[in-house]
């Protein structure tokens, strides 16, 4: 995975720092291809129809967690108000959550 972090400041108390990751292939087209070319490749040699079976489950959870995981999540400061952090998958779900700021005792950020 690559990941791309990018520290924002959208107003004085207000800052955003954006983690925006991509998948292991340049594209998902390319993802599938792969994928599709790799599940063939093993069936060539396979005779038995239950680990044609077996393989073709597997590659078809493998393909829907790849899409499920997370593309890009952000953490939202803002001082007077609180701290947001939304998150997006491969196949465009958003969750969000907010912490009002009299929640918060302190944050940390491992930049390591």
């Amino acid at each position: 995975w690559r990941a791309t972090v990018t520290r924002l400041k959208h107003a004085e108390g207000v800052e955003e720092i954006l983690v925006q990751r991509s998948l292991p292939f340049p594209s998902v087209r390319e993802g599938l291809i792969f994928g599709t070319a790799l599940f063939c490749g093993i069936c060539a040699g396979c005779l038995n129809s239950i680990v044609l079976n077996v393989l073709a489950v597997a590659m078809i959870i493998w393909s829907i967690q790849l899409l499920r995981s997370v593309k890009e999540e952000s953490l939202l400061l803002c001082t007077d108000l609180g701290i947001q952090l939304p998150r997006r998958s491969f196949l465009g779900s958003a969750q969000s959550v907010f912490v009002e700021h009299h929640k918060v005792e302190d944050v940390i950020l491992n930049e390591g």
